[in-house]
């Protein structure tokens, strides 16, 4: 029999959904891993846990690295010996209460109030040998999540103000080792990074000018805007951007990710702690070096726990995209945790993945509202696409139409096809993307009886030599060939397999044969409107 010591901290996704600032959900994230943290580091400054006893979360030496980010995870897991019960959890209650002591001070707000609004759940328990710890832990941890108070005073706390403190007068120091002057970027700027490599210094210079010189924690989201407005029209009509500017740098990508199929290697590893460790510590190898390739495209993290993602991000960066970026991150993911030969023996199959959820949004969209299609798009989408390892984008345009899919990043109309027409993307190919992808959505119910059809790849080719055989078209048949051959594949990856189909009703199977062409057509639809959107200078 072993004993555990177990720790959960919240209220985590409802102190975010008050943010309505980058730097205001930044702060409240950052907020939450750093409670962790300190908690942490007190607990094994009392010697009440040793750092080999913690399980998860993972951290060599539980320093502060300083990268930027968020790098503890909501939940602890420690094993301890069964005669230290009663004083880990004496100790844990003075040290929390410690750790939210200095942020009553920062913030100036009542510790009575903060310790009421706080859920630090903690619980001790002994398994049996045999027992799944992290499963286990996973159970209590959830029950004691579902016991949510009623915040009495949680009125009395403007977290606007409080996060900007804590920002301002610790955490930017604590994240990024820069204080006081430094302020976390505004969506305009994350939005616009790829047009700093043209020209940094001026670049910078109209940051200055219309954002960073101008900041007040106390002005309104109005005022905000307002800066970020001129911001943006200075920049698309300076002389040194205005011929790169395009429509896509007001908007900005906000990007969850989350792993897949790690149940399955939580319960192959069951009661074995060490290995527990061992997984913990290969998931946090991923998230800091995942830190360095996110800010080396130009995106800003917010959170980074394991196999969790969280981040701000241009749509564009000079000829990458959101999805090279994306496509970057699973390669590290593949190497440092689903086929890394020193965990090899303890991963259970399917081998994990990552699934994504990416919502593109116009510079005024309310960020809030942004967050939340962003993690449903993970969750609802990716999360639920047949064998997972799927990525769903949504862009959702400043007139409110919008446009998005979700791909399987293990078929080939993604691997190939989708990547084939991303290398395209830059190219002045506009206003024949345009006829492409109307053409294409406006004729759904003649691509269906092309692709009832057991040749339909034939047919498919002269649907598109049909359409587009005029002289116009003569300089562009490669890109139409990718289109042509994405669509047909995108077809082909979606529709079911002949042993399903034999087993179905007749309008069962014409109800499967319609949802495969639409989501062929969804799929090419949305990535020519994708690289329409990135080659656009207007956002009509």
């Amino acid at each position: 029999m072993n004993t555990y010591f177990a720790l959960t901290i919240g209220p985590i996704y409802k102190t975010l959904s008050q943010a309505q600032r980058t730097r205001e959900f930044w702060g409240s994230s950052y907020l939450f891993s750093w409670v962790m943290r300190e908690i942490i580091l007190g607990m094994i400054a009392e010697k009440t846990i040793t750092e080999d006893e913690i399980l998860m979360p993972y951290r060599k030496g539980h320093k502060n690295e300083q990268v930027g980010t968020g790098l503890y995870h909501d939940r602890m897991i420690v094993q301890i010996k069964s005669d230290k019960k009663d004083k880990v959890l004496d100790e844990f209650k003075t040290v929390a209460d410690t750790v939210l002591g200095k942020i009553a001070t920062i913030t100036e707000n009542d510790l009575a109030v903060l310790k009421s609004y706080f859920r630090l759940n903690a619980v001790l328990f002994d398994l049996e040998d045999g027992e799944n710890i992290v499963e286990t832990v996973t159970n209590y941890l959830d029950s004691l999540e579902l016991q949510n108070p009623i915040f009495h005073e949680a009125w009395k706390i403007d977290w606007s103000d409080a996060i900007d403190s804590l920002n301002g007068k610790h955490f930017y120091k604590d994240a990024f080792g820069k204080h006081p002057d430094f302020i976390f970027d505004s969506i305009p700027e994350i939005a616009s990074r790829g047009l700093e490599n043209i020209k940094k210094d001026e670049y910078e210079k109209l940051v200055k000018k219309y954002i960073k010189d101008r900041y007040v924690p106390k002005f309104s989201k109005k005022k905000d805007i307002g800066d970020q407005d001129e911001f943006i029209k200075e920049l698309s009509a300076s002389n040194f951007f205005k011929d790169a500017f395009r429509n896509c740098h007001k908007y900005i990508a906000i990007v969850h990710a989350d792993g897949d199929n790690l149940g399955e290697t939580i319960r192959k590893i069951g009661d074995k702690a060490e290995e527990v460790k061992k997984l913990s510590k290969t998931l946090f190898s991923f998230a800091s070096k995942a830190v360095g390739e996110i800010d080396n495209y130009g995106g800003t993290n917010v959170y980074a726990g394991g196999d969790d993602l969280l981040f701000f991000a241009p749509v564009a960066n000079t000829n990458q995209t959101i999805f090279d970026l994306i496509n970057n991150l699973d390669e590290l993911f593949k190497k440092e945790v689903s086929q890394n030969p020193e965990i090899t023996a303890i991963l259970a199959e399917p081998k994990p993945t990552l699934s994504w959820g990416v919502s593109i949004s116009y510079y005024k969209f309310p960020l809030s509202e942004a967050i939340v299609t962003s993690r449903n798009l993970l969750f609802d989408d990716a999360k639920s696409y047949k064998g997972k390892n799927a990525v769903a984008f949504k862009l959702i345009k400043h007139t409110g139409q919008f446009f998005g899919t979700t791909f399987g990043k293990d078929r080939a109309d993604y691997t190939e096809h989708f990547k084939k027409m991303l290398d395209k993307a830059f190219e002045p190919d506009v206003d024949f993307i345009s006829s492409l992808q109307y053409r294409i959505s406006g004729n759904e119910t003649l691509l269906r009886a092309i692709f009832n059809d057991r040749d339909y790849t034939e047919k498919v080719d002269n649907f598109f030599t049909n359409f587009f055989d005029e002289e116009i078209h003569s300089n562009k048949k490669d890109f139409v060939h990718f289109v042509r051959d994405m669509l047909t594949q995108a077809f082909t990856d979606s529709k079911l397999p002949e042993k399903e189909l034999e087993k179905m009703k007749k309008e069962e199977i014409e109800e499967a044969h319609k949802n495969s062409v639409k989501t062929a057509i969804d799929k090419t639809y949305s990535a020519l409107r994708f690289i329409h959107f990135l080659n656009s200078k207007s956002d009509e």
